[in-house]
């Protein structure tokens, strides 16, 4: 119903704007690069709070691909005054994935085995459409209402590479060469990997122009172009929002007889 994906995305701009988790503690800093400047949040996610559950915002993105079935767009329906900026909206999430690829190269290394899990089950097949899916939603809906350059800016500002543009870049080394050096690179690599999501990974309802078929179509076929899976394999292989439905049985079937 419109009228109540309307009141319930207010709701939820309000609810964050009334919140403010990880908003509240940045601070506004001008960032240059390539003769551009951008009003950047900096906030240090190796030195204060920050956590991998967002689940206001992760309801935002939800409720945000289905704006396109009434022609609605993020401008018409968010005109309360009480609403955070995109960048504020943004904010969460790209510490997030800061910290996610920090974590991946190595930077957090005294935090047990806790927070590993936890990044197993945001990438986990059964619990990335309400996690690691929905954060790319926010990214690339901020992504089409930021200016490109600056949002660029904005990303490589969160993962602390602005300097790593630089010519002849040196970076400092607190502990031994070699290991400053692959933390590096692993960050860069993380950010590239980012980019290639934002950009590439569109094919869901709302951000694509695809039905829900189509993308169902689609994680079949990778996963397929993997190995030969069984009818159960396939089954586990695709997240449970896929899994359940009479929908989706008739298309495995489908694709079972035109292998």
């Amino acid at each position: 119903d419109k009228v109540i994906l309307i009141k319930v995305y207010r709701m939820v701009l309000s609810a964050l704007n009334e919140t403010k988790f990880i908003v509240s503690e940045t601070k506004v800093e001008m960032k240059e690069l390539a003769d551009h400047s951008v009003n950047c949040l900096m906030y240090d996610v190796s030195s204060k709070p920050v956590s991998i559950h967002l689940p206001l915002t992760r309801l935002l993105a939800g409720l945000y691909v289905h704006l396109h079935k009434f022609n609605l767009t993020f401008d018409t329906v968010s005109t309360t005054s009480d609403k955070p900026s995109v960048e504020q909206i943004l904010q969460p999430i790209l510490c997030t994935r800061t910290m996610i690829s920090q974590v991946y190269s190595g930077m957090w290394r005294r935090n047990g085995y806790s927070l590993l899990n936890q990044l197993y089950f945001y990438r986990n097949v059964k619990c990335r459409a309400e996690m690691l899916d929905r954060d790319v939603i926010i990214l690339q809906m901020a992504g089409s209402l930021i200016e490109s350059n600056e949002f660029l800016i904005h990303i490589m500002n969160s993962f602390n590479l602005l300097s790593w543009t630089e010519k002849g870049y040196k970076p400092n080394l607190p502990n031994s060469e070699d290991d400053t050096i692959r933390q590096i690179i692993n960050i860069v690599d993380e950010f590239l990997e980012l980019l290639i999501v934002i950009i590439g990974e569109r094919f869901m309802p709302g951000i694509g122009q695809i039905t829900d078929e189509e993308r169902i179509k689609k994680e079949i076929i990778q996963q397929l172009c993997i190995k030969p899976l069984s009818h159960s394999e396939l089954n586990k292989a695709l997240n449970d929002e896929h899994t359940g439905g009479h929908e989706c049985k008739q298309l495995h079937f489908w694709y079972k007889i035109h292998d």
